[in-house]
């Protein structure tokens, strides 16, 4: 082989330019890679077990989301904290604190094979049983799914509501949610539902989506045609 200093000038375009073609084609073999690679994670988060799964709202005690928010009875913040967990062998019930700063609710959740679901709450009017509990996700949080609700509020102590509902929910494939954190991927569950409260007659649509090891970062809850409240996380801490 002649050394480069005595190849012609064509020669030697013809290198350089067959050079530039190996270095793009390795440039966009990683960049493709780097790309699989980042939906992979993403897929491998929502498709495994029951204890991934889980981790699509990671409810350990402390753990706290603070959203912007605007809409009918309550500030432009919110915040969300898991105040207490107990244990009953092997199942969790996980005790969230609503800080609407108007005023402050607990609800009560807890995760089974089948999902999360929600089974009680506590309003500044008194302590109540969602009977039947209610899903708010189901599991495989990766495939899509969808189930109804027909229950009640019942009274544990305080006022009586005289709740009753009917809801049809729709879980689907990920999507792409704006957060004023950043551009995240995450499940969306759409919640259309009928509530009779107090002899009145609600038409209420909700769409909620959660991130993988974050967990709630938007809600959305309309009643007969006029935004409640539509919140957007800002800010949040998982505890270990």
């Amino acid at each position: 082989m002649r050394p480069f200093f005595l190849l012609s000038r064509a020669e030697k375009i013809t290198i350089f330019i067959f050079g530039l073609l190996v270095i793009l084609g390795i440039y966009l073999l990683f960049s493709q890679c780097g790309g699989e690679e980042s939906e992979r994670d993403f897929t491998d988060i929502i498709s495994e077990d029951l204890d991934s799964d889980r981790e699509i709202w990671p409810l350990s005690q402390g753990s706290a989301w603070r959203y912007q928010a605007e809409g009918q009875g309550t500030g432009d913040e919110v915040e969300i904290r898991v105040s207490e967990v107990e244990e009953y062998g092997e199942e969790k019930n996980y005790q969230l604190h609503f800080d609407y700063q108007s005023h402050e609710t607990f609800e009560y959740y807890s995760y089974d094979k089948e999902g999360l679901y929600w089974h009680g709450m506590e309003l500044p009017t008194g302590e109540y049983q969602r009977v039947p509990e209610q899903y708010l996700v189901k599991f495989p949080v990766g495939q899509s799914h969808e189930w109804e609700w027909q229950g009640e509020l019942m009274a544990v102590e305080g006022e009586e509501l005289n709740y009753r509902g009917r809801a049809k929910l729709e879980q689907g494939e990920p999507v792409k949610v704006d957060l004023p954190l950043g551009k995240k991927e995450g499940i969306e569950v759409k919640n259309e539902m009928e509530v009779e409260l107090a002899g009145e007659i609600l038409q209420v649509e909700e769409t909620r989506v959660y991130v993988p090891e974050i967990g709630l970062v938007k809600q959305e809850v309309v009643e007969n045609g006029e935004l409640q409240i539509k919140k957007l996380l800002t800010d949040y801490r998982i505890d270990d």
